[in-house]
């Protein structure tokens, strides 16, 4: 069935296949096209075609054996039943769940005021507030806050961020640098006397790898350092002021 499929394509669906998975030979002839979109495998085959809407329609032409066009999504289930595959993990994400709705919800909160619960000796209240502000409510567990990116609020005054942004506990159990692949960085200000004063004034989307935190723990703007209480002492990662206004990130 993969090969009929294939076949049914027309040749610049193939070649971009490969192309957009690095895997292209420039040159190349039809056959030995053909056979290298074969060794992608099933799965990377239907999520090339999620959204390339012709190549979908000339693949249904040979899974669906001449039913009518059932639409996108029922289309591309049929597919991959017919190959005996799983249907890419991004099918199943509501709209609202994506980066791009994150983002936008980010963009209208600049100037809101953050919804600051808690006592006063509760560090991570502000933080906890702009979880609320962004998604609703505070994110459970150890996961990611967000499907899309880990979401860090970042204290500052006027044009410097004023403390280091903990990006987790260090500790047995968890790697705080495992979720933080993606962190969307909220910059909250505090005006006036009250301590729930809290507003948004920016926000900035960074993507990280191993050897960026390599870097940056090099160069001193990544810190291991004390975290928790005296009752529950812990060590945390932090990222320093400094790194910020080197990334020229803050003050944008």
């Amino acid at each position: 069935m993969l090969a009929a499929l294939i076949a049914a394509l027309a040749d610049g669906d193939r070649r971009c296949m490969l192309a957009e998975r690095g895997r292209y030979c420039v040159g190349a002839g039809e056959e030995e096209v053909c056979a290298a979109v074969a060794a992608l495998g099933a799965e990377a085959f239907v999520a090339a075609l999620q959204y390339n809407s012709g190549a979908l329609v000339r693949a249904w032409r040979i899974a669906g054996a001449g039913r009518a066009w059932p639409g996108r999504s029922e289309a591309l289930l049929a597919i991959a039943r017919a190959l005996g595959c799983a249907l890419p993990e991004s099918e199943y994400r509501l709209p609202e769940d994506g980066l791009e709705a994150l983002l936008e919800r980010a963009r209208r909160s600049h100037g809101q005021r953050v919804p600051v619960r808690g006592a006063r000796r509760h560090k991570g209240r502000v933080g906890d507030g702009v979880e609320r502000l962004l998604i609703g409510g505070k994110a459970p567990g150890r996961a990611a806050d967000h499907a899309a990116a880990e979401i860090k609020s970042v204290p500052v005054r006027g044009d410097q961020v004023i403390e280091r942004v903990k990006l987790g506990v260090v500790s047995a159990r968890s790697n705080p640098l495992s979720k933080c692949a993606r962190v969307l960085f909220v910059f909250v200000e505090q005006r006036g006397g009250d301590d729930r004063d809290h507003f948004v004034r920016g926000h900035h989307l960074a993507e990280f790898d191993h050897a960026r935190f390599q870097a940056m723990w090099r160069d001193g703007f990544l810190v291991e350092t004390a975290a928790g209480s005296p009752k529950h002492p812990a060590r945390g990662l932090y990222l320093t002021p400094r790194w910020f206004r080197e990334q020229h990130i803050w003050p944008g």
